[in-house]
């Protein structure tokens, strides 16, 4: 039994002479007396041989044992450590230590001459060991019981230590219950722990404590997780079970948490989640989104109940997407396709939710479903063809205010990873999403205009050829002769005409195609003769970027003929006449010895024969002047 020394040591009275050589012999004796029940002494059996007459510093054994019955317990200490010194030859003093052990008034001198009997190899040691741990009043000292307990592992075998546990929890239950609350740590504890697992009540200090301590038991995974479930109506908080469980860890633990928080309703499940965060993003969370879809398939939920369920799940795909091969995509991996099932999942229930009755409702299922298909700084974007899908639809079938805004608003929120030139689809929808109001309706332009916005902001975050774009829009608009939103479409497309850095980073065919379809939506019924002449006060030809800086007169060709060849009046206005002034006549002049001159010339021809009444005498007075 190894004995702790700060037990042993000598009162802070004692005589500050005596505390190194005290230190010694207690290292000494704690060190001896392990090694000796380690080699299985103390199995009863007649007294080892010893020296009758054996002396210490020339004294008698005789001498010493006068101080065991001392009133001051500092000099019965003394006498103790001083007999301890005989070692096997102080055994004829062991009646007398005995008795010290069942009858000293202090709790520290009993335990200490337990460890002298010990010492000596008292061959009643286990005897007496076994009866004082089953008395419950054998010691007041909750320190002095700690390390009786402790000692017990020197003194018995696995095999005894279990016999002593099964006696003691069956006489006296709440004496073993004691006992446990202060083994941890101790080779009593698993013997104590089995023994009170086996009983139907127990206290709810030691269910705590069995629960704490079962990662330490040599019990099987099922064992563990089956004697939690079983109990788990009797813990007075569900933190421990919970705890206990995490600790065991593993799949089937987390199941059995899943037991445990599962509630017939969303919000009280809810409420208990994070009491099972321990567990992982590996193990558990896709089950939660599981449970959590669950609940959001139920008809009739409250705003409430949706403000709760949506971002709950939203959160726990954060937790799978903490997975470094969520983060990078890796498509074989197995945490990747746990976390697409589980976001498939998610999006199908907010795509039911979109359809529901309330406004509010809608709006949130419009806000996640956008989060999904952008994608955040935590969690990738979810099928963003399909995903955003749902919400184009929404902008045609929708007619509350509140979801149209949610929805323009947080279009423009930049995408996380998600690449038009990957998406091909994503971007024909973007475009189509511009008319997704029939041209009659109160929202149609501002539907327009907020997806407008968010292919801008697309442009910057995601790789795809201007060009590219403005060729699907243009054809949308051509589709959609018209309609509110071409206004914008012809504002948002000449705006590129005019700036320098977008045409400067542009091919000279996605500039001819920004231009031409600028030109061509500027016949559209849509654009009024102001709407022409506000653009044209502001695109004179000394800032018309398409005019003075595209490497190729392609551009301002493209973006001039469709106007000038028209026979509308809309383009008759002041500003208009001249900047068609400019260009189809002293551009020519510019021109000269450029390659591309012959062909502008050519074209201008065609203007002074087939172009715009208004359009053709300067076209004339231009060929006159300059091209000669």
């Amino acid at each position: 039994m190894t004995m702790n020394t700060n037990l042993l040591a000598r009162p802070a009275e004692l005589e500050s002479q005596h505390q190194n050589r005290m230190a010694r012999f207690l290292t000494y004796i704690a060190i001896a007396v392990t090694a000796l029940f380690l080699v299985g002494c103390g199995e009863g059996g007649g007294l080892p041989d010893y020296e009758k007459n054996a002396t210490y510093n020339g004294r008698p054994l005789s001498e010493y044992t006068e101080g065991l019955s001392d009133l001051n317990p500092q000099r019965r200490l003394k006498a103790l450590m001083d007999i301890g010194k005989f070692g096997v030859n102080g055994l004829p003093a062991r009646k007398q230590i005995q008795k010290m052990v069942r009858e000293d008034e202090d709790d520290k001198l009993r335990v200490v001459a337990l460890g002298a009997l010990l010492y000596m190899k008292d061959p009643a040691v286990p005897g007496l060991f076994a009866e004082v741990l089953a008395e419950p009043d054998f010691l007041s000292s909750p320190r002095a019981w700690r390390d009786l307990v402790g000692g017990a592992g020197d003194v018995f075998s696995d095999e005894e230590l279990q016999k002593q546990a099964k006696s003691i929890a069956s006489k006296n239950l709440e004496h073993a219950e004691f006992l446990f609350s202060h083994a941890s740590g101790s080779k009593l504890e698993t013997p104590l722990a089995l023994n009170l697992m086996k009983r139907k009540k127990v206290s709810a200090d030691t269910l705590q404590r069995i629960v704490s301590a079962l990662p330490r038991l040599d019990l099987s995974e099922d064992e563990k997780i089956a004697y939690i479930l079983s109990n788990k109506d009797k813990f007075t908080n569900q933190s421990i079970a919970l705890s206990g469980l995490q600790s065991i860890g593993g799949e089937k633990a987390f199941d059995a948490a899943m037991e445990i928080v599962r509630a017939d309703s969303a919000v009280p499940f809810i409420n208990r989640l994070t009491a099972i965060t321990g567990f992982g993003p590996s193990v558990g969370a896709s089950k939660v989104v599981d449970e959590l879809a669950r609940f959001a398939a139920e008809p009739g939920l409250s705003d409430a109940q949706v403000q709760q369920i949506f971002p709950s799940i939203g959160a726990q795909l954060n937790v799978i997407s903490g997975n470094a091969a969520v983060r990078q995509r890796k498509l074989d991996d197995p945490a990747y396709a746990t976390y697409v099932v589980a976001a498939k999942k998610y999006v199908d229930a907010l795509a039911s939710l979109a359809e529901g009755p309330a406004p509010t409702t809608r709006a949130l299922a419009a806000s996640l479903l956008m989060q999904a298909g952008l994608g955040t700084g935590t969690r990738p974007a979810i099928d963003p063809e399909t995903t955003l899908g749902y919400v184009f639809d929404m902008l045609e079938s929708e007619g509350e205010e509140v979801v149209l805004g949610t929805i323009t608003q947080q279009l423009v929120r930049p995408p996380t990873g998600v690449l038009l030139s990957d998406n091909p689809a994503l971007a024909k929808k973007f475009a189509s999403a511009i008319y997704a109001k029939d041209a009659d309706n109160q929202w149609a332009y501002a539907v327009g205009e907020g997806v407008i916005k968010a292919i801008d902001v697309w442009f910057v975050h995601s790789k795809f050829e201007r060009g590219q774009m403005v060729r699907l829009v243009t054809e949308q608009a051509k589709a959609n002769e018209g309609h509110p939103a071409n206004a914008r479409v012809f504002d948002w497309i000449t705006a590129m005409t005019r700036n320098q850095m977008i045409v400067r980073t542009l091919s000279n065919e996605d500039i001819v195609a920004i231009a031409g379809g600028a030109g061509t939506l500027a016949l559209d019924s849509a654009l009024t003769q102001a709407h022409i002449e506000k653009f044209f006060s502001m695109a004179n030809p000394g800032n018309l970027t398409i005019a003075t800086q595209a490497p190729s007169t392609d551009a301002i060709i493209a973006f001039i003929d469709p106007m000038a060849m028209s026979q509308d009046q809309k383009f008759t206005g002041r500003n208009t006449q001249l900047v068609f002034n400019s260009i189809l006549s002293t551009n020519i002049y510019y021109l000269r010895g450029n390659a591309d001159q012959p062909k502008y010339i050519a074209w201008v021809r065609k203007i002074a024969q087939e172009g715009h009444q208004t359009l053709r005498p300067i076209a004339v007075k231009g060929l006159n002047q300059y091209a000669k």
